[in-house]
């Protein structure tokens, strides 16, 4: 057991829902922003899954289908709470950023031919993408630490599969068969 990893059933319904209200209603700029949210809300801040674990979870959802934040709000929600935790969860993380889209949505509709709204479309792309890059260094950190644990080889594999799939990624190759490829080059290395 992780010594920052809480026990399943440790958290308040009322808590949960806060933090995924919290989370909804605050995690502007797309995904990276949200994952920034949740990682911060439940690893670094409440410290209710631990850094490694957090990563590990992530690299789960994205060998799933369809929207991996999703995935990730059932797989904490269902960690931390089970059942109602999941419920919990996916109200909390999709309601009101429904209802906020819905809004700002119509909001841009009546807006997006004006300079002032073109112009700040494109400034926002390099604050999401740093947001991001940021979130993606501090996942990688824990693995980082397993990895060197794990001793130089297994390092050098790791960081030459993270370059390779990187540039593969940048050529247009499919995301599943780079996931699963790099889940089969790792499983070979640890037999």
């Amino acid at each position: 057991m992780h010594k920052n990893r809480a026990e399943p059933h440790t958290i308040r319904a009322r808590e949960l829902t806060v933090v995924w209200l919290r989370i909804s209603l605050l995690s502007f700029g797309g995904g990276t922003s949200t994952l920034a949210l949740i990682r911060r809300e439940f690893s670094e801040k409440r410290q209710l899954i631990s850094e490694a674990e957090f990563s590990r979870t992530w690299a789960l959802c994205q060998l799933a289908p369809g929207i991996n934040l999703v995935a990730l709000a059932i797989l904490l929600g269902h960690r931390l709470a089970r059942g109602w935790g999941v419920a919990v969860s996916m109200l909390g993380l999709l309601g009101p950023s429904v209802l906020v889209t819905i809004v700002l949505a119509a909001g841009y509709s009546q807006l997006r031919a004006s300079p002032e709204m073109k112009h700040a479309m494109v400034t926002v792309l390099p604050a999401i993408a740093g947001v991001g890059m940021a979130t993606a260094v501090k996942m990688v950190l824990p693995v980082r630490e397993q990895l060197l644990k794990a001793g130089r080889a297994c390092y050098l594999l790791h960081a030459a599969l993270f370059v390779a799939v990187g540039v593969c990624a940048l050529l247009g190759s499919k995301t599943l068969w780079l996931l699963l490829a790099s889940a089969a080059v790792g499983q070979c290395f640890h037999w």
